[in-house]
């Protein structure tokens, strides 16, 4: 919207003023961009025709986005008030030639801070030369007063060194980057930088941006990155997250971690150019251990896929909210859900829709075109998603295996380019022993289990697919290892089906979630009621995944865990009845396993609690389920204490 009232010399001098601070901020903040020598020399003298355009929405005031390319002004836009801006998508465009540099470009938009009430969005910003695009975005970025948005692209120079004809960019977040040449980086064994090039006071104790062209040291095939720490100041941890690597075209490497950087703890990433082209799987690199590394998800489930439509679920917002990630409609149920969770430092949510070879369930159908929209608005929040098939019985017949497989590689070829922080779950919760059934009793279930997920898997990969995959133990839904028919004992733990992964190992970069879902069940501990009785099933689930990484050698994603004592009102200390609902056992049942599962070393255990979304019969739980904050009494994972990512 407009600020109100403005004067035409107010706006003049208001959008001068605007330029300078900027201009001055870019230069005096840890945020600064350190070209290497040759882009340095390169500015200004790159021979193509570059155009960058947008669409920016409610640009609407006279100077109000203000843009820089490599640290050097280009513009400040709309150049006059332009009310006809407001509240809508409006298209931009920029000859940015004159300032492209032959390499890495960071380019920056900044917002004036006279005009906070509404943040003017930036989509489909593309960079074109003469031959060609240099660089697509393909979210909807948020631009405010209090959010900058910065794109880092490539151009290409003439004649690069060491076995790559593409252009490598590589980006991250340094934390304490303060000291000239403090940081030292090697790329397949050939020193690439030392880092900052000058001493940068304003770096200390905070996050700062950095971008390398790493094209001349970049081989085809695998390729080994290393951080290295100076040795004369060892007093703070110099953090590195955010790293990603990408060409022209892609992003071919992104580490999801926060990996410590210190004088004795180098940094190893490893990527493979052949990856080119696709997003590819979700995070790996980082932590010193390259492509096993294993990020940090906590959040919640119970989001139905049609809840990514204006109109799906089964409650309805009180009243409509524009949305931020398609332009002139509603928020979904599942926007607003996430721009709920995003502050409160959840990073993970998990869609569900139903089996399409058994009979249906509550989740919703399947559709390409809501897991689409489903995607983007994961993608929007910055948040992993996982695909939840919410089906029990498929693997364990022939037929509905068979129909089980066909219709995930239908999925799986579709959407496996479309985001990296997509994890898929193939079955929700593997459901033996009914009749008709392959196999018989638990332990011949499990390995019955294991060559049916084995199949998944390998068919997943032989499609090109590299995202995380779960791998469901059988007590997830009920078996005969535990007494109380769950995964609460030791011997849970040989409920994990085994499998590989074609990609290796987790070390070498193989991506296998296992889970155990985790409940209490009035019926199977109401004789034992209590706090102390809720503290020892934690701890026996908690022991049953230790037990399962040991045995499995593959980490654990916990992709459903609650407060529900599974039996509607019968529990004597319920305070909140129905799906969303809990008591006050189940409720210090679930923190205690939170508590646990948070603190395990040498990395916490990650987890998705169970429910937030609009299907649920609690009283008062609206479109949030179980994160329903504003009722009385508010849901349970409202008072949830846990460790934020």
């Amino acid at each position: 919207m407009i600020a109100s009232p403005r004067c035409s010399s107010r706006a003049r001098f208001e959008s001068v003023l605007m330029i300078v601070l900027t201009m001055l901020l870019v230069f005096t903040t840890g945020h600064a961009f350190y070209p290497n020598s040759n882009a340095a020399s390169s500015t200004g003298n790159a021979s193509s025709t570059y155009t960058l355009s947008w669409m920016g929405y409610d640009w609407d005031g006279a100077g109000e986005e203000t843009l820089m390319l490599n640290g050097h002004f280009l513009a400040s836009l709309p150049t006059l008030d332009s009310p006809q801006n407001s509240n809508v998508y409006t298209s931009f465009s920029l000859d940015i030639s004159s300032l492209v540099v032959s390499g890495s470009n960071t380019l920056t938009l900044t917002h004036a801070s006279w005009d906070c009430g509404t943040a003017d969005n930036v989509k489909s910003l593309e960079i074109d030369s003469q031959t060609g695009m240099v660089f697509k975005s393909p979210t909807v970025d948020p631009l405010s007063c209090t959010q900058s948005l910065t794109y880092n692209f490539n151009v290409a120079t003439s004649g690069s060194g060491g076995g790559s004809n593409s252009g490598y960019t590589m980006s991250w977040m340094g934390y304490d980057w303060d000291g000239t040449g403090e940081e030292t980086i090697s790329l397949n064994g050939h020193f690439l930088s030392s880092l900052p090039s000058a001493a940068s006071p304003q770096n200390s104790g905070v996050y700062s941006s950095f971008s390398l062209d790493i094209s001349s040291q970049v081989v085809q095939g695998s390729n080994t990155l290393t951080f290295t720490h100076a040795n004369w100041d060892c007093a703070v941890s110099d953090n590195v997250k955010g790293l990603q690597i990408s060409n022209q075209t892609a992003i071919i490497f992104r580490s999801s971690t926060v990996d410590t950087l210190s004088c004795t703890q180098s940094l190893t990433y490893h990527f493979d150019t052949a990856s080119s082209g696709s997003s590819g799987g979700g995070g790996g690199g980082g932590g010193g251990s390259g492509s096993g590394s294993v990020p940090i998800l906590i959040g919640w489930g119970g989001v139905r896929l049609d809840e990514a439509v204006v109109g799906g679920g089964i409650h309805q917002p009180s009243s409509p909210t524009p949305s931020a990630v398609f332009a002139g409609e509603s928020a979904t149920n599942m926007e607003l859900l996430l721009s709920k969770l995003k502050p409160l430092g959840y990073d993970i949510v998990k869609v569900s829709f139903d089996p399409s070879c058994t009979g249906s369930q509550f989740m919703s159908a399947y559709s390409a075109t809501n897991l689409q929209r489903a995607i983007q608005i994961a993608q929007h929040f910055d948040f992993w998603i996982v695909v939840d098939y919410h089906g029990f019985t498929e693997p364990f017949t022939p037929a509905t295996s068979s129909c089980w497989l066909n219709f995930w590689s239908g999925v799986v070829g579709q959407f496996k380019s479309s985001y990296s922080k997509i994890i898929w779950e193939p079955e929700d919760e593997p459901k033996y022993g009914f009749s008709g059934s392959a196999c018989s009793g638990a332990s011949a279930c499990v390995s019955y289990l294991s060559n049916e997920y084995q199949q998944w898997i390998n068919q997943a990969r032989s499609l090109g697919d590299t995202h995380w995959i779960v791998v469901e133990n059988i007590c997830s839904f009920g078996c005969s290892l535990c007494p109380g028919g769950d995964g609460a004992c030791s011997a849970a733990a040989s409920g994990f089906p085994m499998v590989t992964d074609p990609l290796g190992t987790l070390s070498q970069g193989g991506r296998i979630f296992i889970s155990l879902h985790t409940y209490m069940d009035y019926g199977s501990y109401s004789g034992s009621w209590n706090s102390a009785t809720a503290e020892s099933v934690a701890q026996q689930y908690y022991q049953a995944m230790i037990a399962g990484v040991r045995r499995t050698g593959w980490p654990v994603l916990d992709t459903e865990s609650g407060a529900s004592p599974l039996c509607g009102s019968c529990a004597p200390d319920a305070v909140l009845t129905g799906n969303a609902g809990y008591t006050v056992v189940t409720f210090h049942f679930v923190q205690t396993l939170t508590n646990l599962l948070d603190s395990n070393t040498p990395q916490r255990i990650n987890w998705v609690n169970w429910p937030a979304g609009s299907w649920t019969d609690t009283p008062n739980a609206g479109i949030y389920g179980a994160m329903q904050c504003n009722s009385s009494p508010e849901g349970w994972g409202c008072s949830l204490q846990f460790k934020s990512t």
